[in-house]
């Protein structure tokens, strides 16, 4: 290691910070030009890929050249070290000089290049090596994201690089679990073109999920059925949530048979990626309200689930199942508690939701077979109507809050996301999820040092505190559409004739982010992650000037926003299309 470089390490080390929670905003006066990347002797395809990630993150952040060999400003080496801890990583300063980043495994290390890269610094000097230095593992199992591929939303609508890169962009916060959702009723049979193209695009988001070490996740409503499915058989609804009129009773002769056959040609067009996890889900959409079926979450749901789960084992013997509790009431919780004792030998999990619906009543009864309990957050919808449509929807505070009551109970969870607008609310879960412990805004600090510039952190933490403060639903009169939602329930319409609502602070916190973007570099400043919470400023500030009528400067930021969400497509649900006259 050059003597100069070797100096600018040790300077690093003066501020080194242990544990890990904490964050270090270290200065840019120490900047490297170049870095030797050393990988592990013949690196797995998961630690060549964070060799990768390592490379194009430095590269599209700043002007440091990354290396593989040959002289270079500070020496950065990855290694397996098997004894840290499941997952877990350690990163050290070498004896010699330069930086270790150590993985107990192939995941681990990828988590530990995400950790040294998010405490790290970029700019005109160039790299900052991050001064963190500690070892992390992670304390619960299932880490995951669960992305909804519909309504024409940023997942369903994106170039499916686009999705990819982001896949990668989780991986390196600790995910490690992406969950989907192959969604029947929308196509007639697994033939259909539009079906075929959904699995392809499913495939290549799975496929790159496998590729950071992450596992795969079918989620599978327990009564899914396809579009011109037969009228004979259909379930009874309307059920809770959302009814496609298109499910299956499993009791109506002939329809059990269908269901598994259909789920079966599903599990076939996944067999090249492979299912870790199948999530069984009773209702919104799904269940059936026959006589043999009710009630549906502890009866025909049970019924027609374990078939399924004995299905899944057919064709990826490892796989674990999930069983989601979404919108039961109580009397079918303790139905459902009933119904596994003893425990069942086909399901491994209990999924609630940690939040202020369903599960409140339910964190303290007995859980059905005393499975682990995973989450299912809500991090899209609250407070904003469309969903994303005024920008970034930051919510620490609540997430905190609702993390505390659930956290000794929760082994991980899969938060339901509706697109990139809510990327914070997906960091800040991952780290709930890594460390039960670890506090939200701490989270939000690294978040924004390394997505931004730590030059900003004061300023912005006091932005996304003002945001989340200021997150309500706006309507005006003539509003277009309404932001209607499919169907005509109220709830799904929730803005409509909402008051205005003044928002004091949102002329500082839109000062505050036109201040920080003057110290932003010109990646950072024009990176999607800084438009969202910039728009989201610049509307707040527009329409609490104009008692929430949209101005031409809100309007400019509606289009903006519709072309970072790729919501063009003209069958868009209203819910997540920014509202453009």
């Amino acid at each position: 290691m050059a003597a100069s470089a070797r100096k600018r390490l040790n300077n690093l080390a003066i501020v080194m910070s242990v544990g890990f929670g904490l964050v270090s905003l270290v200065t840019e006066a120490f900047g490297v030009g170049s870095i030797r990347l050393i990988l592990p002797p013949n690196p797995s395809p998961i630690a060549a890929k964070a060799g990768e990630l390592f490379k194009r993150q430095v590269s599209q952040r700043c002007g440091a050249k990354v290396v593989n060999s040959g002289p270079a400003d500070v020496t950065i080496e990855l290694m397996i070290a098997p004894g840290i801890g499941w997952e877990g990583f350690t990163i050290a300063n070498h004896s010699a000089g330069g930086i270790r980043i150590m993985g107990n495994d192939d995941r681990g290390l990828l988590y530990g290049v995400g950790k040294f890269l998010h405490t790290s610094s970029y700019g005109p000097s160039g790299f900052t090596p991050g001064s963190w230095r500690g070892t992390s593992v992670p304390a619960n199992d299932i880490r995951g994201v669960y992305f909804a591929t519909h309504f024409h939303n940023f997942y369903h609508e994106a170039p499916v690089a686009d999705i990819q890169s982001y896949v990668e962009d989780l991986g390196l916060w600790g995910v490690n679990t992406l969950a989907v959702w192959y969604d029947m009723h929308h196509f007639n049979g697994i033939d259909d073109p539009a079906a075929q193209a959904m699995l392809k695009r499913l495939r290549a988001i799975l496929t790159t999920a496998r590729s950071v070490g992450m596992r795969t996740n079918l989620m599978l409503v327990a009564n899914d059925a396809y579009n011109n499915s037969p009228k004979e058989l259909r379930a009874i609804g309307p059920g809770r949530g959302a009814f496609m009129a298109v499910e299956l009773c499993p009791h109506k002769p002939g329809a059990k048979e269908l269901l598994l056959k259909q789920f079966s040609e599903e599990f076939d067009a996944f067999a090249g990626v492979g299912v870790d996890y199948i999530t069984l889900w009773p209702y919104d959409s799904g269940s059936c309200a026959c006589d043999q079926c009710r009630p549906w979450g502890s009866n025909g749901f049970l019924y027609i689930s374990r078939a399924i789960a004995e299905l899944a084992h057919r064709h990826f013997p490892h796989v674990t199942v999930i069983v989601s509790t979404w919108l039961l009431d109580q009397n079918e919780w303790a139905g459902l508690v009933k119904a596994f004792q003893p425990r069942p030998q086909w399901a491994d999990y209990i999924m609630m939701e940690p939040g202020p619906h369903e599960s409140a009543a339910l964190l303290n009864a007995p859980v059905p077979g005393q499975l682990p309990v995973i989450g299912f957050p809500e991090i899209s919808m609250a407070a904003m109507y469309p969903w994303g449509g005024f920008g970034a929807n930051p919510q620490p505070v609540r997430f905190q809050r609702e993390w505390n009551r659930v956290k000794d109970q929760f082994r991980g969870g899969t938060p339901y996301s509706e697109g990139i607008y809510e990327d914070l609310n997906k960091v800040s879960f991952s780290q709930f999820y890594w460390d039960p412990n670890r506090d939200v805004f701490d989270t939000v600090r690294e978040y924004v040092a390394y997505e931004f510039s730590p030059e900003v952190v004061p300023q912005m933490m006091k932005v996304i505190k003002i945001l989340e403060q200021d997150q309500h639903y706006r309507w005006w009169p003539g509003a277009p559409g309404d932001y209607n939602f499919p169907g005509t329930h109220r709830w799904w319409n929730p803005a409509k004739g909402v008051a205005f609502k003044p928002d004091p602070d949102a002329s500082e916190a839109f000062e505050l982010v036109q201040q920080a973007q003057s110290k932003l570099s010109p990646w950072a400043r024009n990176s999607w992650r800084w438009r969202i919470i910039y728009l989201r400023a610049l509307l707040d500030n527009e329409f609490n000037k104009n008692g929430d009528r949209p101005t031409p400067p809100a309007e400019a930021a509606f289009r903006e926003l519709v072309g970072i969400y790729h919501a063009t497509n003209p069958d868009i649900c209203t819910c997540l299309k920014p509202p453009l006259q």
